[in-house]
């Protein structure tokens, strides 16, 4: 009588390992049933010893193992550093390792303070026994410098040193905002700053507005000092560096020049300053406050508007060749 489809059956096979019969279960023309009916091995111990010996050994590369010193196959990809069958004898292996590079250390002299030190890897070229040593020795190859504020010493590397144009260093923060103030160094700016070969008088001027009242004060013979000293202020609990554009000397009086006032959105970026005059006049210190527009309105009203010569406001693209970065 034949076999329905949806019944049960039993067929006997050998294993292709060891030659023992075993039995495969499997439902006629069932799900999975083509794929027991291929079964070679009675057991996955014998498909694995199987391929080790016969048909995987001909592609995977032989070993053994430096631990327990058993037989084991890797494929070329993974035959580079295949010394260990297992993650236990690996890390046995790691142990062991760490062990024996402990017992070769090396005794080195420091280059700095001259005492002798141990480590144990000779291939990392240890120079120095401790951070201190190795943070003294990087000081050495620096060039010491004097702050140009406090007279501090500072230690400036050889590539920072050849990069800088004009060889200022500050010790700190608060040392290069007093320079900055002062114009011992220079400000990043979006406006006209630079020397002005028309006035020749070495000072860096920030503006055109600071320019021109140079040249207004030139005009008249006014003798004037630019930015000649910094005002160290404590405005709302912290500390403010402010130096005044221009001082008279004979009136002892002091000039801050404005682009713009407070009530305008460019001019509240400024209120710091003349929230510093304004403390400088309460100390009883003289600081007159001219704003741009105001001080431009007077030329004009006077008759000096035309008679001042190289003026940047009244011809801003016809004077830009006398701007210099540098001095001649």
């Amino acid at each position: 009588m034949g076999k329905r489809a949806g019944e049960n059956i039993e067929i006997e096979k050998k294993c292709q390992n060891c030659q023992n019969t075993f039995i495969v279960c499997c439902v006629i023309d069932g799900s999975g049933s083509t794929g027991k009916l291929r079964k070679k091995y009675c057991s996955k111990q014998c498909k694995r010893d199987f391929n080790n010996t016969h048909k995987t050994s001909m592609l995977k590369i032989e070993f053994v193992c430096k631990i327990c010193e058993k037989i084991f196959y890797r494929p070329p990809s993974q035959s580079i550093g295949a010394t260990t069958c297992s993650d236990e004898c690996r890390f046995v292996l790691l142990k062991l390792k760490g062990e024996e590079q402990r017992k070769r250390h090396f005794v080195t002299k420091c280059l700095i303070c001259d005492n002798t030190f141990t480590h144990f890897d000779k291939e990392a070229n240890q120079k120095f026994c401790s951070p201190k040593c190795f943070s003294l020795a990087r000081r050495i190859k620096r060039i010491e410098m004097k702050c140009i504020i406090c007279d501090d010493s500072i230690f400036v590397t050889q590539r920072r040193l050849s990069n800088s144009k004009t060889k200022k260093f500050c010790c700190s923060r608060k040392c290069q905002f007093h320079a900055q103030s002062s114009g011992d160094i220079k400000v990043w700016s979006n406006g006209r700053t630079g020397y002005r070969i028309d006035l020749n008088d070495g000072n860096y001027y920030k503006s055109s507005l600071e320019a021109d009242y140079a040249r207004y004060c030139t005009f008249f013979a006014k003798e004037y000092l630019f930015e000649p000293r910094t005002f160290v202020l404590e405005i709302d609990g912290n500390p403010k560096n402010y130096t005044p554009d221009f001082y008279f000397e004979d009136e002892d009086r002091f000039v801050e020049l404005k682009g713009a006032r407070p009530n305008s959105s460019f001019g509240k970026l400024q209120s710091k300053n003349l929230i510093a005059a304004e403390t400088l006049i309460k100390q009883g210190i003289k600081v007159e406050i001219i704003f741009m527009n105001d001080f431009y309105d007077k030329l004009k009203a006077d008759g000096t508007w035309k008679l001042i010569p190289n003026l940047e406001y009244r011809d801003y693209d016809g004077t830009k060749y006398l701007l210099r970065k540098r001095k001649d």
